[in-house]
């Protein structure tokens, strides 16, 4: 079989860039004893020369003690109770049957300044011992009437010649005065130095970043010093450099002595490589993720602290998707910049001529693709209803039955259900029994454009690929197709923490900069100068926004009713999502080609959806 995922139409090509990680300084400690002087002994007249004592070498700097670093928290899973539905229209539902269509600077350390100051204190005055007094002698003066003769010296005899003391070599005097001066000196300077060291610190120019924890109180953490920064290390997808760009420079500007280092990862194992390089401890420090993988991810997401946002706050900012999807033990770990849902694409053409309404439920959806078919004399259709059928040639065809699972009351968790088998049943009947769409057509989205087919169900992004394919399209956007009640699908990506990041604080900070709606507002209008429109904004707030747009308004519309799960299409995964989404193809396959019937091929994709959710560790309220 062909998987889906490796046929699907790329909107651009994506580059895989190695990120370059910051270096974080070490923090030194200033250590070891000032030096000490030669010890002088005293000198009594008369006396014979005394050799100086040697001075004692200063002794060596202890090295410094790495300060230990505390291990992250790791949230475990928590139950989540989910909305009961009990539909069950779908079961008989088909084209003869259609109900009624309704970084750290580290400054001088203060405590080795204040000890070498106190050492100095404490030591004596270092006095240049005077040379031996000589009594008389050439060159020297005669001793002055009534000074006092030396203790035991004894006066001369009368008549007799006054003796004269040796005269000292100057060499051992001047060495020992210069080896106390020299002392002298570099205790000075060095503690001059620390002083001065000290002083530049905290007086040239630096600032203190200040961060708020999850109690609110806010602290300074982060000593920011003229030339040096914190990198924050940002991996996203999609989005080009020029475009976040255009968003990371006023988030610098507003905090001085960080910046953002971002880079574009291509989608190929990308889910993969994020959890590997985490855990080795060189992971981004903030990485964008599907709001599908928070259950597998719980290890690699730091919760979001209440500085950047409070759980009051989120639940009436973003739309309960969001809200849903991205918590993880009663925190919640993401915050959107986009949201991504489905809509009917239409050809206007076509519908004008045929004389048709625009479908709003699955019962219009059968009738009007009966009526828009158009086959050839050899049967074969040339022009598809709907491109709904088969796992094939249907792009996003996981994320379509998904959702009519959800809306005909199923639990995706027990496959086994009738509501599971009157989804397939349902879905593949467009190609089985009502002939509408053919495994033999192109893509869906590549045949929308060429004007093949009258209507495709998509998420907005693919409008891209058709703007570019065809610019000339007449084609409208409208709500997806419900059953009865409004229920939508909801597949979206977010940005996360690092929970073993050293940058966590900066990496809070420039997430509560992207959920402002300024930022919202700069990045859409950014991704706009290279492309149709930006992304569809997250929050409820700014719905309204976007409301004159009539290619993206339905999408928005519907979002306050979204759901998803993990069959989302195009996550790239190569994990939960894709391994799901294989084994419903597989089975939509056999019933397509092989005439199977839901009930036959559902055991296998039980089976198969329940090791998926094992090997992952998923079960109870995050299975949903």
């Amino acid at each position: 079989m062909i998987c889906i995922e490796q046929r699907q139409i790329e909107s651009k090509a994506h580059m895989n860039t190695p990120l370059p990680k910051p270096s974080v300084p070490q923090n030194p400690q200033v250590g070891g004893t000032p030096p000490q002087g030669p010890t002088v002994p005293p000198v009594t007249a008369p006396v014979q020369p005394v050799a100086p004592q040697a001075p004692q070498p200063p002794r060596a700097p202890q090295p410094p003690q790495a300060a230990p670093v505390a291990a992250p928290t790791v949230l475990a899973p928590t139950a989540q109770a989910l909305p009961q539905k009990s539909l069950s229209a779908l079961s008989s539902m088909n084209s003869t049957q259609i109900p009624k269509n309704n970084v750290t600077a580290i400054p001088a350390d203060p405590s080795a300044l204040a000890a070498a100051q106190k050492t100095a204190a404490q030591m004596p005055p270092q006095t240049p011992a005077s040379p031996p007094k000589v009594m008389s002698g050439p060159g020297s003066a005669p001793p002055q009437p009534g000074t006092p003769a030396a203790p035991g010296a004894k006066p001369p005899a009368a008549g007799a010649k006054p003796k004269f003391a040796s005269v000292e070599k100057p060499m051992a005097k001047y060495a020992i005065i210069g080896v106390i001066v020299l002392v002298v000196l570099g205790l000075i300077g060095g503690i001059a130095f620390m002083f001065m060291r000290g002083s530049s610190s905290s007086s040239t120019g630096s600032t203190t970043q200040k961060t708020t924890d999850t109690s609110g109180k806010t602290t300074a953490n982060r000593e920011v010093v003229p030339g040096e920064q914190t990198t924050i290390e940002y991996w996203g997808l999609w989005e080009p450099s020029e475009v976040m760009n255009e968003v990371i420079k006023e988030f610098e500007t507003e905090n001085p002595g960080v910046k953002v280092s971002y880079s574009k990862q291509s989608h190929l194992n990308y889910r993969e490589r994020l959890q590997t390089a985490i855990s080795s401890g060189n992971g981004p420090d903030v990485f964008r993720f599907h709001a599908s993988w928070t259950p597998i991810l719980l290890g690699e997401l730091k919760p979001i602290p209440n500085s950047v946002m409070s759980a009051a706050e989120y639940k009436t900012t973003y739309y309960p998707v969001a809200a849903k999807q991205l918590q993880a033990n009663g925190q919640y770990v993401g915050i959107p910049m986009m949201y991504e849902g489905l809509a009917l694409l239409y050809n206007k053409d076509m519908f004008t001529t045929a004389g048709l309404p625009v479908p709003s439920t699955w019962a219009g959806v059968k009738e009007a693709a009966v009526k828009l078919v158009i086959k050839g004399s050899d049967g074969k259709i040339s022009r598809g209803g709907i491109a709904l059928g088969n796992a094939e040639n249907v792009d996003n065809f996981s994320d379509i039955l998904g959702l009519l699972m959800l809306q005909n009351g199923a639990t995706l968790t027990d496959t086994s259900s009738q509501e599971v088998a009157d989804a397939l049943s349902f879905y593949t009947s467009f190609q089985t029994t009502d002939n509408v769409w053919s495994s033999e057509l192109p893509d869906s989205t590549a045949a929308f454009g060429r004007e093949e087919v009258a209507m495709i169900i998509v998420p907005s992004w693919r409008i891209h690929e058709l703007l570019a394919q065809n610019p000339d399209l007449d084609f409208g956007v409208t709500n997806v197709p419900v059953i009865e009640d409004q229920l939508t699908w909801g597949s979206f990506w977010a940005e996360g923490i690092n929970a073993k990041s050293k940058n966590q604080d900066a990496a809070a900070a420039f997430l509560k900069y992207i959920s402002k709606k300024e930022t919202l507002e700069k990045f859409y209008d950014a991704a706009s100068k290279v492309r149709g429109f930006g992304e569809l904004y997250p929050r409820m707030d700014m719905s309204a926004d976007l409301a004159d747009n009539e290619l993206i308004a339905p999408y928005l519309e519907d979002a306050p009713f979204a759901d998803g799960w993990y069959l989302s299409s195009n996550t790239h995964d190569n994990g939960i999502n894709d391994q799901i989404i294989k084994y419903y193809q597989d089975g939509i396959n056999a019933m397509v080609t092989s005439g199977k019937k839901a009930s036959a091929v559902q055991p296998t994709i039980e089976q198969g959806v329940a090791q998926v959710l094992r090997q992952y560790g998923i079960s109870g309220a995050l299975a949903r």
